[in-house]
């Protein structure tokens, strides 16, 4: 968070200071001013080189007439220069040299406001987890409650969201941007209540709640426009173009990243303008349909690479950029052409170090080595991006943890302080109430006295009550966090023996000589991991999307059991937009493939899954026309005990957390089916999912 917004603001903070200087100090105070002056025109013209000379002036002028308190404030703005300039070890020095100075005053208000710039400069250019912060804000948080100043309380808590945010503790960030957003309103500080309203919408955006991330980003830029301060809007801009690409509407996605990169031409501000460009391609490639479109996303394209810079850190426009380029000269079978662009992209990858970038490149590589059928090295190439999967998923989960942790902490404290704070009013008040007993004694009017005790007592009582209902209300919630926690740690993976089952089948029509058997199984192999990666980053994925990834499973195995059996796959329209877990069905369907279908000799085996009910309640139902599940236990094709523990068991608690995470009641059905000599016939598994509330944004 740049700070040279704030230079004008905290300079005329200052310029009192000169007006009420002792008449033998008059020389120190107009000099003072006049510095003071310079610092505020240097600070908000962005020239801080300037900036952090005139503040050495007036440390230097401070030391002549030894005066302390001028010595800390441009100790204060020294430190902001250098902050500017991103020179952490010069801008400690001299923030720590203004909070020493406050603190032997002592002067309350510069404590604050020098600590709070330390704890910018540690969350930005240091380590946001380091001890030295973590102390920082223990020691500042006191000075916080003493100085009593609203404006001073905001940037307290926009500074501990600046620090969840660096610590990837996003809920904690969004609660602390907006009780700053909610003060700076009743301060009518439109300056920064714009900031928060773009800080807010970051967060909304990490936590994938995109329509709200819509609403407080596009009111950011309306009151950014009515400050006339519209280049503030670039990243506004493009969050919202991002939400809208994630709500799957490309058209309202591209009007808002055009509008980000002419902002972005406009300031001169090249990365932003090569992230924009590339969006903008990866738009028109994957929905235009016509050619000029194609011509237009390779122009962008192109233009993004071209501004794009690794000396100045963009890696993940670099890489997306290049895999974008040959996606493109696959599709028109340029395999040499598409070579290059994967290789440049994984070489970016690998300077950049970055998980998510190496993953998608070495996802490109698996791509194009299908091409030639080399079964192997495609294995190999998907099973390091699945390493780097599971890598980040590992990152994820652990910080999902540590937020919980901390927000459970936190409610915890605040209880214990609610909670000494009520004894020691209760105490407070029994005392005075001592003491008007004994004025009773004295006096009939201290029955008054003793009655309006009395209430107010009763009166906290009631409102203590409140408040712990309040924070019940609020544990539940972190209980039902940690609950949606639980269902992402036992979303289904794939099959580690599926995975190498495919390989081997590849190989052999290698083997064969029947390369475009091969080349059809890893290209439905390939689809099937995207599918898997894709929905592994959401709780909740569509019905629509669900059934694609069984289809494509189903289709794979058909394959490699050589069209053996057939499958279906029938559902109501109106039903696609139901949200189920990603895999839910999966092992109910690898069962009736396995334990059903699999072992049965006969000619037409079929395995389906109908799809019926109401938008709110639908009714999935899997069904084979196998040996049955007694027959299979006879010919002991499965161990149940294994099989309910790696797949049913799991599913079934899954299901078991729906109601809980998500308030979808499940219910699940398991029929023998036998015809019309009673004999086996096949199973069905029939799952009810119903959902007992409606869903909020």
């Amino acid at each position: 968070m740049l700070l040279n917004r704030t230079w004008g603001l905290l300079v005329t903070c200052f310029f009192g200071m000169a007006a009420h200087a002792q008449t033998n100090e008059s020389s120190l105070a107009a000099k003072r001013q006049e510095l003071l002056k310079r610092l505020s025109a240097a600070g908000q013209a962005g020239n801080f080189s300037e900036a952090i000379r005139t503040a050495k002036e007036g440390i230097a002028l401070a030391q002549q007439h030894d005066h302390d308190s001028t010595q800390s404030v441009f100790s204060l703005f020294a430190g902001m220069g250098y902050y500017e300039q991103q020179k952490k070890d010069s801008s400690i020095y001299y923030l720590d040299e203004a909070a020493r100075l406050a603190d032997a005053l002592p002067n309350l208000a510069l404590q604050v406001r020098s600590r709070l710039r330390l704890i910018d400069v540690y969350t930005q250019l240091d380590n946001a987890r380091s001890p030295v912060l973590t102390q920082l804000m223990k020691d500042l948080e006191p000075l916080i409650v003493q100085l009593d100043n609203p404006r001073y309380t905001a940037g307290w808590e926009v500074a501990k969201g600046n620090v969840h945010n660096k610590r990837s503790e996003t809920s904690l960030a969004l609660d602390s941007f907006l009780r700053a957003l909610e003060i700076y309103r009743s301060l009518n500080d439109k300056s920064n209540e714009g900031a928060m309203l773009t800080n807010i919408g970051g967060e909304l955006m990490t936590l994938k709640r995109w329509k709200d991330a819509i609403t407080y980003n596009q009111q950011a830029i309306q009151l950014f426009k009515q400050l006339n301060r519209e280049h503030l809007c670039i990243s506004s801009y493009m969050n919202i173009g991002s939400a809208f690409e994630k709500l799957k509407q490309p058209d309202s996605a591209m009007a808002y990243y055009e509008a980000s990169l002419a902002l972005a031409k406009k300031l001169g501000d090249q990365k932003n303008e090569a992230e924009n460009k590339q969006r903008l391609a990866k738009i028109l490639y994957r929905d235009s349909v016509n050619a000029a479109s194609r011509t237009k996303a390779d122009a962008y394209l192109d233009d993004a690479l071209t501004t794009a810079s690794a000396g100045r850190g963009d890696y993940e426009g670099l890489v997306l950029g290049f895999i974008q380029k040959g996606n493109a000269a696959l599709d028109k079978k340029q395999f040499q052409q598409a070579r290059q662009y994967f290789d440049q992209a994984m070489t970016y990858a690998q300077q950049s170090q970055h998980k998510q970038l190496l993953r998608d490149a070495y996802l490109a590589e698996a791509t194009l080595l299908q091409t030639t059928g080399n079964g192997k090295a495609v294995y190999n190439a998907m099973q390091t991006a699945y390493q780097y999967h599971d890598s980040i998923f590992d990152e994820q989960m652990a910080q999902n943890a540590a937020e919980l942790e901390a927000r459970y902490q936190s409610a915890q404290k605040q209880q214990e302080i609610e909670k000494l704070n009520r004894e020691n009013e209760i105490a407070r008040l029994e005392q005075q109430q001592q003491r008007q007993q004994f004025i009773f004694l004295v006096s009939i009017g201290a029955i008054v006295l003793v009655l309006v005790a009395g209430s107010v007592i009763f009166w906290r009582d009631i409102r203590a009550r409140k408040q712990m209902v309040l924070k019940e209300r609020e544990l539940h919630e972190l209980n039902q966090r940690i609950a949606e926690t639980r269902q992402i740690a036992l979303r289904a993976q794939m099959n580690p023996h599926f995975i190498f089952n495919c390989m081997a089948a590849a190989d052999g029509y290698i083997m064969k000589n029947d390369r475009a058997r091969a080349s059809e199984l890893l290209t439905r192999f390939a689809k099937l991991v995207r599918h898997v990666l894709e929905n592994s980053e959401h709780t909740l994925i569509t019905l629509e999307d669900e059934l694609q990834s069984l289809e494509l499973f189903l289709s794979i195995e058909q394959m490699r059991f050589q069209h053996s059996f057939a499958y279906g796959v029938n559902a109501d329209t109106q039903l696609l937009d139901f949200e189920v877990p990603p895999l839910l069905f999966q092992p109910y369907v690898e069962n009736a493939l396995i334990h059903g279908v699999g072992p049965d000799s006969k000619p037409d085996k079929k395995i389906t899954i109908d799809v019926t009910g109401k938008p709110g309640n639908i009714v999935v139902t899997i069904r084979d026309n196998g040996i049955g599940r007694k027959a299979a236990a006879q010919h002991k094709l499965i161990n149940p005990q294994s099989h309910q523990s790696m797949g049913t068991r799991i599913t079934a608690e899954r299901l078991s957390l729906l109601s809980t995470s998500h308030h979808v009641s499940a219910k699940v059905e398991v029929n023998d089916l036998t015809d019309a000599q009673g004999e086996a016939a096949g199973t069905e598994v029939i799952v009810h999912l119903q959902k007992t509330i409606a869903a909020t944004a």
